[in-house]
């Protein structure tokens, strides 16, 4: 696996309204609990095959990514901010929110894959996570 993250940005619509922000949670339960289920039910055996469906799921919940090219077939580990789609949305949503995105070849030449929906706090400590792990490889 890759030992950076790539973050993939877009232009995100963004809102002033704050009144949303229970509904962002439940957008963000329903978009995560549609990848553990999609992407764990059948077996994916190419990356492009593994963006298609998260970018399907994300899509029918009113939410866009670009488009990702060059993907690397050993796997790859990804942050990628996602754009609101407000008209599908039913009221807007307070926070940028991003994809996070682990998938790796195994052995018997499928994806494993974790896909989650986080908030730029997430994002952060993420980000946060890997600068510790190179200071500790680095000594």
């Amino acid at each position: 696996m890759n030992e950076s993250i790539h973050i993939i940005t877009i232009n995100p619509n963004s809102s002033e309204n704050s009144s949303e922000t229970s509904k962002e949670f439940s957008v963000r339960d329903k978009i995560n609990y549609q990848l553990l289920t999609d992407l764990s039910e059948n077996p994916l055996s190419l990356p492009d095959a593994i963006i298609q469906k998260v970018r399907q799921i994300l899509l029918r919940n009113g939410f866009e990514m670009p488009s990702i090219k060059n993907l690397d077939t050993l796997g790859e580990e990804l942050i990628i901010e996602l754009d609101q789609n407000e008209s599908r949305i039913h009221g807007p949503i307070e926070h940028n929110l991003y994809l996070y995105l682990i998938y790796y070849l195994t052995d018997d030449k499928n994806y494993d894959i974790f896909a989650e929906v986080i908030d730029e706090g997430e994002v952060q400590e993420i980000l946060n996570n890997i600068d510790e792990e190179d200071l500790e490889e680095e000594d």
